[in-house]
């Protein structure tokens, strides 16, 4: 029963990693705060088919792929090019309604 506007807004605060972000030697990976949107988004969506209706449009509206755990930090960008075909690959098996979620 809660509006979709006003989920909205409660999932705006949730912090994302800049669209400009990049991995460099100086900057590092992003901290795993960044994580917590998808992760929540992916939780809400699972609990109750009218909370999918509304989680999974948020959760697909950005793709971050840049999380990568401590094991896999020394190959970072293998992480990182897995995640992101993996990523791919799933979106290509969407909905077109879905796919018109994505930026």
């Amino acid at each position: 029963s809660l509006p979709p506007e006003l989920f909205d807004e409660i999932v705006s605060y949730f912090p994302t990693v800049p669209l400009n972000w990049y991995h460099d030697t100086a900057v590092g990976l992003p901290d795993s705060k960044y994580a917590e949107r998808a992760k929540t988004l992916r939780a809400l969506a699972a609990t109750c088919r009218g909370m999918r209706v509304v989680a999974l449009p948020r959760l697909w509206a950005r793709l971050d792929i840049c999380f990568v755990p401590a094991t896999a930090q020394a190959s970072w960008y293998k992480y990182v090019m897995h995640n992101l075909k993996r990523k791919a690959e799933g979106v290509q098996t969407l909905s077109d309604v879905m796919r018109g979620y994505i930026r």
